[in-house]
């Protein structure tokens, strides 16, 4: 089970909630890390074992607990999709806008891996959800670039609602758009351009999101967002013919 572990770290990794109880009863150390930095609320957090995170908060074990890559028990029941385990986090008073040493939060976590369950949890915790959807890890990923490039249409819906930009980018310069196109999701390339998307925003290296669709060969995305294109510049001609029209009324 790897060198360092006790035997409470141990029962917590493999779900063993009587074996966990006896042994906190029995004054293990429920804090203690292993050489790994690991405390058993880490393990038992990460595998999504509620009954026995519940035994060792109990216990005092912390919810702060840290591994080191500095994922909190919090951070990792998100991006595992522990509903349960993380509802019962928040209870206890982890904090939400924890960030582990790459700057990820749970909600970029949650949001990048599809749990949609965890994401709105975590945003109804956050209560003013604009004030944390454009929280960005080392890479300029926020919660929305990575719901868009993995596709997570229902996600992007949520995080648009609480106040998320569509044009946010990351340190690549690349908005969702562009992430969501260069992966061929057509359903989130849809939401975005439905809710005002930039059609024609590049990235650092110049290139757009048609760009990345074509070189992609995701065709069908690639003809949505020609689609939109025309249409914008059909309507933006309309609108430039209707103030010539007044002009020339005005000016008769």
């Amino acid at each position: 089970m790897g060198v360092g572990l006790s035997l409470v770290a141990i029962a917590s990794r493999c779900g063993h909630a009587s074996a966990t109880r006896k042994l906190v009863n029995g004054g293990a150390a429920v804090n203690s890390p292993d050489t790994k930095g690991e405390s058993p609320i880490i393990y038992a957090s990460e595998g999504g074992h509620e009954a026995i995170v519940r035994i060792l908060l109990d216990a005092k074990a912390s919810t702060e607990s840290i591994d080191d890559s500095g994922d909190s028990p919090l951070l990792l029941a998100a991006r595992g999709g522990h509903e349960a385990v993380v509802r019962l986090l928040l209870d206890k008073g982890a904090n939400v806008k924890r960030r582990n040493k790459g700057g990820r939060t749970a909600l970029i976590y949650a949001a990048q891996r599809g749990h949609g369950d965890v994401v709105r949890l975590l945003l109804r915790k956050l209560q003013k959800g604009a004030d944390i959807v454009e929280v960005k890890d080392g890479r300029g990923e926020s919660a929305m670039s990575a719901a868009a490039r993995k596709g997570h249409e229902a996600i992007v819906r949520v995080l648009l609602e609480k106040g998320a930009q569509t044009e946010s980018k990351d340190r690549a310069g690349s908005t969702p758009l562009i992430l969501a196109a260069s992966n061929g999701h057509g359903a989130v390339v849809r939401l975005l351009l439905e809710k005002g998307a930039k059609i024609d925003s590049v990235n650092r290296l110049g290139h757009s999101a048609q760009y990345y669709a074509s070189k992609g060969g995701h065709k069908e995305t690639a003809e949505l967002l020609q689609r939109s294109r025309q249409a914008r510049q059909g309507k933006q001609q309309a609108g430039l013919s209707g103030v010539q029209g007044i002009l020339r009324l005005i000016n008769t």
